[in-house]
């Protein structure tokens, strides 16, 4: 099962480019992954790969040179347009420029060779506006947040960095770690770069109590658009009297997040939610509550309204 989010992604990415999808829309925020994605997409299928931002033309991937004479869109297309070659191109960013329609027809003309040639064009970013003569001969995909192997990967990267530069120390349990990882879901990789470095700098050391730092950093990340609200867990389940067939349900199912790996090996999966349905103030909130801190989960509110 190791990456095995990954592998489908790559997998289904592929599909696309052989199925001659000539433009690819890739909505993501983590631009330096999706580089390093097709990056190994295009090792995959034996193309070149060729990258193109902003501040640095169009070049190949990681490659420090700018390339000047390939800054603007309209120039980084019209070399795409002239080389005339099985490649895969990645524009980042390119998708503010769709509103020019020049810029627009150049995209089109840039990639409606590969429609019958290997390779293809992925614009990567976010909340694209897609023109309607680039839909029919285009296809969209999203970028999935990092799958637990790629958070444990980075928790041990920081790790190792830091260690080179300061005195570091790793004081923790496989299961610990499980725990800490389980409380980076939903971050991108920039970001739980950047809690990690944190938490393991505040204390010279990476163990349990990172675990707490790590909701901490994330209620602020998470509280940063106004759209969710934060609790942390601290309600008491004896607090809530009754409803002994739910409270004997959290506690078996809590074995799945204290023991995730062993759980998969009884076809066990963490569970999907769980539905709360009551008249107003019969105790739906504390209910939800409970379920947070039985798990040791933060509760995230959202106001639909907002």
């Amino acid at each position: 099962m190791k990456n095995s989010i990954k592998s489908t992604f790559l997998s289904d990415l592929e599909l696309l480019v052989r199925s001659r999808y000539p433009l690819i829309f890739l909505e993501t925020t983590e631009k330096g992954r999706a580089e390093t994605l097709l990056a190994q997409l295009a090792e995959r299928l034996r193309l070149p790969f060729y990258t193109w931002t902003r501040t640095k033309g169009l070049r190949e991937p990681f490659q420090l040179a700018m390339s000047r004479d390939t800054l603007m869109p309209l120039a980084a297309l019209d070399e795409v347009e002239r080389l005339q070659r099985p490649a895969l191109y990645n524009f980042q960013g390119l998708g503010a420029d769709l509103t020019d329609t020049m810029v627009a027809t150049k995209l089109k003309d840039a990639a409606w060779p590969f429609s019958h040639r290997d390779g293809a064009v992925v614009v990567t970013g976010a909340d694209f506006e897609i023109p309607t003569p680039l839909r029919e001969m285009s296809a969209t995909l999203s970028l999935p947040l990092p799958n637990p192997d790629e958070y444990r990967d980075l928790v041990m990267h920081v790790y190792r960095d830091l260690k080179k530069q300061i005195h570091v120390e790793a004081h923790i349990t496989q299961g610990e770690l499980d725990r800490l990882v389980t409380h980076l879901k939903g971050l991108t990789l920039l970001e739980a770069e950047k809690v990690l470095t944190r938490v393991m700098v505040e204390d010279n050391m990476l163990s349990a109590d990172d675990i707490e730092r790590v909701i901490v950093a994330k209620r602020s990340i998470i509280g940063r658009d106004g759209l969710l609200e934060y609790y942390p867990a601290e309600e008491n389940t004896a607090e809530l009297a009754g409803l002994n067939r739910l409270k004997t349900w959290l506690n078996k199912r809590r074995k799945i997040l204290l023991e995730p790996e062993r759980a998969a090996q009884f076809g066990l999966t963490f569970p999907k939610g769980v539905l709360l349905l009551g008249v107003q103030g019969c105790g739906k909130s504390l209910c939800a509550k409970m379920i947070a801190s039985s798990w040791n989960l933060p509760l995230l509110k959202m106001d639909p309204a907002k």
